[in-house]
């Protein structure tokens, strides 16, 4: 949707989509191309966030593309009158930046989970589940916009503002368009998604915070804190002030028709498109860097990362397995591997009993305080299998139920397991 120009505007309009808009397209398609290559070339395309962040970037990817629509008509005073352009592009760039928002809600609800029920991550943030999700997005906005690629669309009428328009051959369909459909847009594309986001920011913070305070950490990561708050805020910064705009100038337009205020607005419209376009160029940057201390395999999220060793096999100079070598205050054990006592106490209470090479989607599990269970004479060695719903039930057995919730088994972070 192109709003009529006044011409003392039009010239300043012009500049800014003949050069500012090319540049950001420019580097909005570089930084979703490398995007693409990372989350589809690497052992991150077998995560969910991954899967999440390579549709992101193709997404972002055919938003800008859409977006050439306003450069070559505002900038360069180019139109394509062809109806079967002006409809596949409206479907592809509506649906497109729906999708980047809810993208960015999926990441973001993603990143929750792992924070919030990090064993359970393990069930509910997989690959095929992820894919699942993706499609039921795509399939909702498809439908959603799917009147976008109707004969609904195409103004060629000699006065049209721009040819992909609605169609004034269906009077109904222009007031449901002008008038009911910017709502419809604005909520799905920028309300619903910017209060789940920050809904699920807020929780996370409020976690980062609390577990601040129960561990008497010295520092609260405040780069965790600032990129969350940035992720919410961008999005709201971005993309609301253009739908607001296309939701009440309908009723400016009426009242206040062909007089400067008008004008004004009109002006503003077409100035707030850019910082939308600009969130396309610049998403994948955003969220890939402020979702670091969740996932991606150079980054891990503990503040005391000496508590876990990584090191090859040393029997072997080719292996990229993953063992046990140092643990802190001889302490932690590894999700996978067979835990063993030790009677030897300069070993650590927990190590490997065999090689074992991880997939790239096993997570590791650092428990703080087994030290204390040794007390209890509680044999940890459970064929193998070692979890928190094991420790909970041995401990039920002998009346320690309750050493879980006074702290004695602490989950304190997650690593993403990878092969070096």
């Amino acid at each position: 949707m192109i709003l009529p120009i006044p011409n003392e505007y039009e010239e300043i309009i012009r500049y800014i989509y003949m050069i500012i808009y090319p540049i950001i397209f420019i580097i909005g398609i570089i930084g979703n191309l490398l995007s693409s290559l990372i989350f589809s070339i690497t052992d991150l395309s077998q995560t969910s966030c991954g899967i999440y962040f390579l549709l992101l970037a193709i997404y972002d990817s055919i938003g800008l593309l859409g977006g050439l629509h306003h450069c070559l008509i505002l900038g360069y005073h180019i139109s394509i009158p062809n109806a079967t352009y002006c409809r596949a592009r409206n479907f592809l760039a509506y649906t497109s930046i729906d999708m980047v928002s809810w993208m960015i809600v999926a990441i973001s609800v993603d990143r929750y989970v792992k924070v919030k029920f990090p064993i359970h991550a393990r069930i509910y943030c997989t690959k095929k589940l992820t894919v699942i999700i993706a499609c039921i997005l795509t399939t909702i906005l498809i439908l959603k916009n799917i009147h976008l690629a109707t004969v609904f669309i195409g103004d060629f009428t000699d006065n049209a503002a721009d040819n992909c328009d609605p169609n004034p051959d269906y009077p109904t369909y222009v007031k449901f368009f002008e008038n009911v459909w910017p709502w419809i847009d604005l909520t799905t594309f920028v309300l619903l998604p910017f209060i789940i986001v920050t809904s699920c920011n807020i929780f996370i913070i409020k976690y980062q915070y609390k577990r601040h305070l129960k561990f008497g950490l010295r520092n609260l990561d405040r780069s965790i804190i600032r990129f969350l708050l940035i992720s919410s805020i961008s999005l709201i910064i971005c993309n609301f002030p253009v739908s607001i705009t296309i939701v009440i100038y309908p009723y400016i337009s009426k009242n206040n028709a062909k007089n400067d205020h008008n004008d004004k607005v009109v002006f503003v419209f077409n100035l707030l498109r850019l910082p939308a376009y600009a969130s396309l160029a610049f998403n994948f940057y955003l969220y890939y860097y402020s979702s670091n201390f969740t996932e991606a395999g150079q980054c891990q999220v503990h503040n005391r990362p000496d508590y876990l060793s990584l090191a090859s096999n040393e029997n072997d100079e080719n292996s990229n397995r993953l063992t046990v070598s140092t643990f802190a205050n001889n302490l932690a054990t590894i999700l996978g591997l067979s835990p063993d006592q030790t009677e030897k106490s300069e070993q650590p209470m927990f190590y490997s009993t065999r090689p074992l090479e991880i997939p790239s989607s096993t997570w590791l599990f650092h428990i703080e305080g087994l030290d204390r269970l040794s007390n209890t004479g509680i044999s940890l060695d459970d064929n193998g299998e070692f979890d928190i719903d094991s420790i909970h039930s041995k401990l039920s057995q002998t009346g320690n139920a309750d050493a879980l919730s006074m702290g004695s088994v602490i989950i304190v972070r997650i690593y993403y397991a990878y092969k070096r």
